[in-house]
């Protein structure tokens, strides 16, 4: 399978993954359904920007020079995502709060909690910190010629039990174990054409183990202790790739979703923002929650997002500033 047709298929699981992560939000902010079956696709992004490093960039640095700028582009790109998040918390503080998220006694205990210590519940945008973490790490790998599988298993392994001693010790973590998925992404990497031979192309293999770990969330009733998050996302991105796969094979149209998938990080963002007003919007109807809320903002979410992904893509061709402006930010 060529680099281009490689890309295209993870653009198209991105873009399943954005789909995912509107229902995941609009839960979050609409509460009326469970949340257990979808948060494996706060670790899927991560996991797919190591995939990514590993079975396509690196793949095309085999030497001194080229290696050095894949690497420097990476730890910039990096950085500017982990950039991006603190400056949005900044702004969020001074303009727009979100429910009390970026809010800090000073600009030095956000940059803190926003690049170090913070989660979910206290950092807007958190997702994008692990991702850029996962870039950046992608990116010292190869500026320190340790772009290794067996590196990469050695520190993947190391960080996964990182997680699960930090969990039995009841110590909270937020980046760390989204960063571990990004490393195993790169593992996976590495392994990308047996995936896609052995896993991806058959139905028993990639849909089995999702089977199997949907069964233990429902019994235990638990999505969230780390190995079965660990699993739970693992074995999500597996049935995603079947499914793509499937939909590639048969011809099926992809390019909604591979458009979803090009303009993901700009996506998550507006998701967020949309949801925001959204809500305040429907509060006012007296639907500002609940399952009716959820099902009202779904659809307008969905389409509102594949509008500005459309638009995006076509001012990006038409005006060379604005394809400027957007690689800026996000490449």
């Amino acid at each position: 399978m060529s680099d281009w047709q490689r890309e295209e298929n993870l653009d198209a699981m991105r873009g399943a993954c954005v789909l995912a992560m509107t229902v995941h939000h609009c839960i979050n902010y609409f509460p009326g359904y469970s949340l257990l079956y979808w948060r494996f696709v706060s670790g899927a992004f991560p996991f797919l920007a190591g995939f990514l490093v590993t079975s396509i960039l690196a793949g095309r640095a085999n030497v001194g020079p080229d290696r050095n700028r894949l690497g420097l582009r990476l730890l910039v790109r990096g950085l500017k995502l982990i950039v991006l998040c603190i400056a949005l918390n900044i702004m969020l503080t001074f303009i727009f709060p979100l429910g009390g998220k970026g809010q800090s006694s000073s600009v030095l205990d956000l940059i803190g909690n926003v690049g170090f210590y913070g989660n979910y519940k206290s950092v807007a945008f958190s997702l994008l910190v692990p991702i850029g973490y996962t870039v950046v790490l992608g990116g010292l790998l190869l500026l320190s010629r340790i772009m290794h599988p067996g590196v990469i298993a050695i520190l993947g392994g190391a960080l996964f039990v990182y997680c699960v001693l930090a969990e039995w010790l009841t110590r909270e973590e937020y980046y760390i174990p989204l960063l571990s998925l990004g490393v195993l992404g790169m593992a996976a990497g590495y392994a990308s054409a047996w995936i896609n031979r052995n896993l991806l192309s058959k139905a028993q293999l990639a849909v089995a183990p999702w089977l199997a770990i949907q069964a233990v969330i429902a019994v235990t009733g638990k999505g969230e202790p780390y190995p079965i998050y660990y699993a739970n996302t693992v074995a999500s991105l597996l049935l995603i790739g079947f499914l793509v796969h499937l939909a590639v094979q048969g011809r099926i149209a992809v390019r909604y979703l591979i458009l979803l998938g090009q303009y993901s990080l700009l996506l998550y963002l507006f998701q967020i923002v949309v949801l925001v007003i959204l809500r305040g919007q429907l509060s006012k109807l007296s639907i500002g929650s609940g399952v009716t809320g959820f099902w009202v903002a779904l659809p307008l979410v969905s389409f509102a997002q594949l509008c500005l992904a459309a638009g995006t893509d076509w001012c990006r061709k038409q005006y060379p500033l604005t394809n400027r402006a957007y690689g800026w930010v996000f490449h």
